[in-house]
């Protein structure tokens, strides 16, 4: 056997038995260029090896970092619910002091119109008769609100006429 040929039937032996488990690349490359390309190869599986070792770092940032998005849209959420109920606590406070507020010009209201009533005023009397019917400013008194839209239609206003008209009916 020549040296040629036993050198090939080496190469390959070393190729099949020691490199192929280690890389089927890393063997052809050895085959086909000798001990050049066998520093070539073990640069190349240093470098892969390099590359998966930072893919598992990647790989654990990519799972820190969706634990830590989660976490934000957790708190986000968690914000967003709590600004929510803000949100409905101040408009609830806010509807609240309207109406506080709508009373009590509603009382103001009824305090200035029962003082035009006693002057004698027609459109006070029915006005204010009217908020006794319906309790805006007072507590409900229907009798007394009659008593007044009675004195505003004895007055001739229209309206008190009309209203008294529309309660016999």
């Amino acid at each position: 056997m020549s040296d040629k040929v036993a050198w090939g039937v080496f190469k390959g032996l070393f190729a099949f038995f020691i490199l192929l488990p280690i890389g089927g690349c890393i063997a052809m490359i050895i085959l086909g260029g000798g001990l050049a390309s066998f520093e070539n190869a073990r640069e190349q599986a240093q470098r892969n090896a390099a590359m998966e070792a930072s893919n598992v770092v990647f790989n654990a940032n990519d799972a820190r970092n969706a634990e830590l998005e989660n976490k934000r849209r957790h708190e986000e959420g968690l914000f967003y619910a709590t600004n929510q109920h803000l949100l409905q606590q101040a408009a609830l406070e806010q509807e609240e002091a309207l109406r506080i507020e709508k009373q009590k010009q509603a009382e103001t209201l009824f305090e200035y119109r029962k003082q035009r009533a006693l002057k004698g005023s027609a459109s006070a009397s029915f006005d204010l008769g009217l908020m006794l019917l319906h309790g805006e400013g007072t507590e409900t008194n229907a009798e007394l609100g009659l008593k007044y839209i009675r004195i505003a239609a004895n007055g001739g206003y229209g309206s008190a006429i009309e209203f008294l008209k529309n309660q016999k009916n």
